[in-house]
């Protein structure tokens, strides 16, 4: 018995390498035709950012001039020294005015004129509030018949002229600012005679204070901080104003998010032939740091680019024939199949695709193909790491048949 069932063990070991065998060497065998992947992924979606990488320093976001006008009158002296913060309305030097009384008359008139303005804007606003009440009574009117439909369909609902309300509010609080700056100077002519203080519009810092008057004779840079980067002659291109941004303070660990404010098209230095011209870029901070003040070097990223919810696949995977990207996918019968794709942004190793895939498939990675194959079955490598004596006592009787049968007669 054991005889004969060690000959049927040899004919049936024998047959079947006999059989692997000839299809292995026979011509146009299936095995010929099979790739070899070594490499495969599930295709990932996510978000994508194209950036453009510099350094910078922070700055003032503005510079405020103030000049010198002799016809006013003499200078008298300088209130103000480098490095004093000021505020608006706060005095910066003296004149010892030609003419104090005709000087009084013009900001009076002045003031008389601003006031006239906050009057006729609080009425404005009073009336927009009675429309309000109106168009919250009767509704949007469709039909203008009277002066008040006439009102009502240039607004045509309450948050249009809550709109306006607010827009009318601000201008009549900057009115006020200049009223209160009027009436200060004002003060100030009638408690010193004949001198007459230049008042500050700005708040910020005194950078400057020039002893000899040359214009501008004090200069203010603003307390809201701004970053300074430079492009060259290639990356002047890259940059637009609005672009999102993110600022990397070189003493701290902050990351500061901002966007481009100004791109200035002209040369920080006058153009020449033997130097590369640079261009200056600023960026406004969203939110300001109390460790960040001017001449803080930075880097800088700039967002020129950013998709979100983008299919996303290795750069390593797409190939490119007759002027056509395409990638090989896994289908769930274990076949590849090669797919047409478009391509968007590249961002280091991972490349968007815009069309032909959707997002779960799975994807070969540089599969290995017998010559003038593309379609077919594929093989993978045996990964035996897994595989140790308490996994394979693990296994029952009854899997370990299932799997020996499934590993012979798969395809």
């Amino acid at each position: 018995m054991k005889k004969r069932l060690l000959l049927i063990t040899g004919i049936f070991t024998i047959a079947l390498i006999a059989g692997n065998l000839f299809l292995i060497l026979k011509s146009d065998s299936k095995i010929q035709r099979t790739a070899y992947v070594s490499e495969w992924e599930k295709i990932s979606k996510g978000d994508l950012k194209e950036t453009f990488k510099s350094e910078g320093v922070v700055t003032s976001l503005e510079e405020h001039y103030v000049y010198f006008d002799e016809k006013i009158g003499s200078f008298n002296q300088f209130l103000v020294k480098e490095g004093d913060q000021v505020q608006t309305g706060d005095p910066l030097f003296e004149y010892n005015s030609f003419n104090i009384d005709e000087d009084k008359r013009s900001l009076e008139a002045n003031l008389d004129k601003t006031e006239e303005q906050i009057e006729s804007i609080e009425d404005h606003i009073d009336e927009l509030r009675s429309f309000i009440s109106v168009i919250e009574a009767k509704g949007t009117y469709t039909d203008v018949n009277d002066e008040n439909n006439s009102k009502l369909s240039l607004y045509g609902s309450v948050v249009e002229v809550e709109k306006e309300i607010y827009n009318k509010e601000l201008e009549k609080e900057l009115l006020e600012k200049e009223a209160a700056l009027i009436e200060k100077q004002i003060d100030n002519i009638n408690d010193q005679s004949n001198r007459l203080n230049v008042m500050s519009n700005f708040d910020g810092i005194v950078t400057k204070v020039k002893k000899d008057l040359s214009d501008p004779v004090i200069i203010i840079q603003s307390n809201t901080h701004a970053v300074k980067g430079f492009l060259d002659e290639k990356e002047i291109s890259l940059i637009e104003t609005g672009m999102p941004a993110y600022i990397y303070p070189a003493l701290n660990d902050l990351r500061l998010e901002g966007f481009v404010s100004r791109v200035i098209p002209y040369p920080e230095k006058e153009p020449s032939l033997k130097d590369e011209s640079l261009y200056p870029f600023y960026l406004e901070i969203n939110e300001e740091s109390k460790n960040l003040y001017p001449g803080i070097h930075t880097g800088i990223s700039i967002v020129t680019n950013e998709v979100k919810d983008a299919v996303i696949i290795p750069s390593n995977a797409a190939r490119k024939k007759k002027s056509k990207d395409f990638v090989y996918l896994i289908s769930s019968g274990g076949s590849l199949s090669k797919q047409v794709i478009e391509p968007g942004i590249k961002v280091n190793n991972r490349q968007q695709v815009v069309k032909g895939l959707k997002g779960n498939e799975f994807l070969a990675i540089s599969p290995v193909f017998p010559a003038g194959v593309s379609n077919t079955d594929f093989i993978t490598p045996l990964k035996t790491r897994h595989i140790n004596k308490n996994s394979v006592r693990a296994l029952t009787k009854n899997e370990i048949i299932k799997y020996t049968f499934t590993g012979f007669i798969r395809r």
